[in-house]
């Protein structure tokens, strides 16, 4: 990671890397994604909380089953993005080597109109659900 990677990071609990995907990799997840549009139930809206600037009529997408778990080819494309070439770096300086996953990442579907919502750990600050990188 980057000097500047490091201290976004540390400011704001995520970083945006630009192109990660080739378009193959992305046509693959959208093909999968695709393939299991049965699974997908919408969430009542409520993500957006108190604000204005987030709120909508229909709430997002939501698919109930993991996406590592779908059957093969399906669940390929998104097992890769875990040990991508371009982020498993990043992954080993946050979480360090021999990171694990401790549950399976949800998959979620926004169309026009979805209300937005915060992200995690984005509506009040709790010292014990941060940490902070040297």
């Amino acid at each position: 990671m980057t000097g500047l990677e490091k201290f976004l990071f540390d400011l704001w609990g995520y970083v945006v890397i630009d192109d990660v995907l080739t378009q193959e990799e992305i046509d693959a997840a959208n093909e999968a994604t695709d393939h299991h549009t049965e699974l997908i139930a919408n969430r009542e809206p409520g993500l957006s909380h108190d604000s204005d600037k987030l709120k909508a009529e229909k709430g997002r997408g939501e698919f109930r089953k993991n996406p590592l778990t779908f059957d093969n080819p399906w669940c390929i494309p998104f097992r890769r993005m875990l040990t991508h070439p371009r982020i498993i770096d990043i992954f080993n300086e946050i979480l360090g080597r021999g990171f694990r996953l401790d549950h399976g990442p949800g998959l979620i579907q926004m169309e026009q109109g979805t209300e937005g919502h915060w992200l995690h750990g984005g509506m009040a600050f709790d010292p014990s659900q941060y940490q902070r990188l040297n």
